[in-house]
């Protein structure tokens, strides 16, 4: 984004009313995503460098931005459960998988449903299996 920023400035603004659009249409989510700060490969790096690469990335998403990201893009996609545990350790609510690599799923929690819940269920919904990647990657609006 620095590049574009001073290199095409009319591209950069573009990008910035694009996003600001996107918080208007989707009720305050932003339809643009952080990035790590490298091209990193977040799995192969140890736990300092990759709480480094998420936190600039934070930084510089909110330097362009001028809010907190709510999701980040890895590399590749590559993804293990300290890199996941992470994010969400740094405010990151999703990342982008492969089908693949998703072993279940599960709706977002609705607010304020909970006729479906048990005492003493701590679950928000249930799981899904999602076997020879067969999670649904569409979604309707």
């Amino acid at each position: 984004m620095s590049w574009i920023k001073e290199n095409a400035q009319r591209t950069y603004r573009m990008i910035l009313d694009g996003e600001s659009r996107s918080r208007k249409r989707y009720q305050g989510h932003s339809s643009a995503m952080a990035q790590v700060y490298n091209h990193m490969i977040l799995p192969l790096a140890n736990t300092r460098d990759r709480v480094t690469q998420i936190r600039w990335g934070i930084a510089d998403y909110e330097s362009n931005f001028g809010i907190e990201p709510e999701g980040m893009w890895l590399p590749e996609t590559a993804a293990d459960t300290e890199t996941l545990e992470l994010l969400a350790q740094n405010g990151i609510r999703f990342t982008v998988l492969a089908p693949h690599q998703c072993r279940h799923v599960r709706p977002l929690k609705t607010e304020g449903k909970t006729e479906d819940k048990k005492e003493g269920d701590t679950s928000e919904t249930e799981w899904i299996e999602t076997p020879n990647a067969s999670v649904d990657t569409t979604r309707r609006i």
